[in-house]
């Protein structure tokens, strides 16, 4: 055996440049692998944070569409033409509103025969707009004890510039020839007195 086997106690006392470039080296590796550690579990932690917000955008997507599907769903469950009746039955309390009431009445009583009574007198949902004057178009139900005495009335609304555009929407005859004629006209009445 060329080599001596050292059974001292400390066998390494003398310290060679091999045995400190061997602590250096391990020393090193040991480091290295404390940053690989610690960087590996920075990664994995922020690695974990990414797929628990992708959960979230997932679950937020899924709440989303079901969301949209019952907009969807309750989109098509609207029906349009109750949603115009409702838009009619606005313009139409917003025409009685705009509407000169004093100043018809008055006008109407003016031109009245005396065998002619007004049942009802309403606007209809369209009101027009001739620059600063609003025309307001109303339908007037009413009853005539004889013929002469509905056209005296109508031709007498034609005649004055407040009422425009006077006409028939209908006529109803009794089954007694001295019954009274139901009747109702449609016109557009200008406050000012038919100028614009």
């Amino acid at each position: 055996m060329s080599d001596q086997l050292n059974f001292s106690p400390s066998p390494f006392k003398h310290r060679t440049k091999t045995l400190l470039i061997l602590w250096t080296v391990n020393l090193s590796l040991l480091v290295g692998l404390g940053i690989a550690l610690v960087s590996w579990n920075r990664l994995r932690h922020s690695n974990a944070l990414a797929h628990e917000e992708l959960d979230a955008l997932n679950l937020e997507e899924q709440n989303l569409m079901q969301r949209h599907s019952l907009a969807l769903s309750e989109l098509a469950k609207v029906d349009l033409s109750d949603y115009r009746k409702k838009v009619v039955q606005f313009h139409e309390i917003q025409s009685a509103f705009d509407t000169h009431w004093g100043k018809l009445l008055d006008d109407l009583g003016l031109l009245l025969p005396k065998d002619v009574r007004i049942i009802s007198l309403r606007p209809q949902s369209s009101q027009r707009s001739r620059g600063r004057v609003k025309e307001t178009v109303l339908r007037l139900s009413g009853q005539a004890r004889s013929k002469e005495a509905q056209l005296s009335f109508i031709r007498a609304l034609q005649a004055q510039p407040r009422f425009k555009d006077v006409h028939f929407s209908s006529e109803t005859y009794g089954d007694n020839p001295a019954a009274a004629i139901d009747f109702e006209i449609a016109f557009t009445y200008l406050p000012g007195g038919g100028k614009s």
